[in-house]
């Protein structure tokens, strides 16, 4: 798996990361963007697209950095997204603070590298 670096929420609302990314995932491959969120009531939104066909999507949740991405929870379930068609677009509140990571995955496909479009925002309630 291919991982951002890891963002901090804070770093989305003030401006000081890149809120618009763009990646291209080899076929076989996941895409993973974590975000640390430290406020419990915190919304996090996202929206992407993909290029030329579709994308696994899912968010998973861990409460720090030592527990293991395999162990992670799934807060959004992987879920196969027509996002070449048309924006893809979902937010969830944070009900307590950790590191919630947004995967893109291209395991399925053998032959098509994908190339994503993402955008992230932050606000809290």
């Amino acid at each position: 798996m291919t991982c951002s670096g890891l963002l901090f929420a804070e770093e989305l609302e003030t401006g000081e990361v890149n809120r618009q990314n763009e990646v291209w995932l080899k076929p076989g491959k996941t895409f993973a963007v974590p975000i640390d969120i430290e406020e419990e009531r915190t919304v996090l939104h996202w929206e992407f697209t993909s290029h030329p066909k579709d994308i696994v999507f899912s968010v998973n949740y861990r409460s720090n950095q030592s527990v293991n991405i395999a162990d992670a929870e799934a807060i959004v379930a992987p879920c196969k997204c027509d996002s070449h068609k048309q924006t893809v677009t979902g937010e969830l509140t944070a009900k307590t603070s950790g590191i919630y990571t947004l995967i893109f995955d291209n395991t399925y496909s053998r032959l098509t590298s994908k190339k994503i479009h993402y955008k992230l925002a932050y606000k809290k309630l």
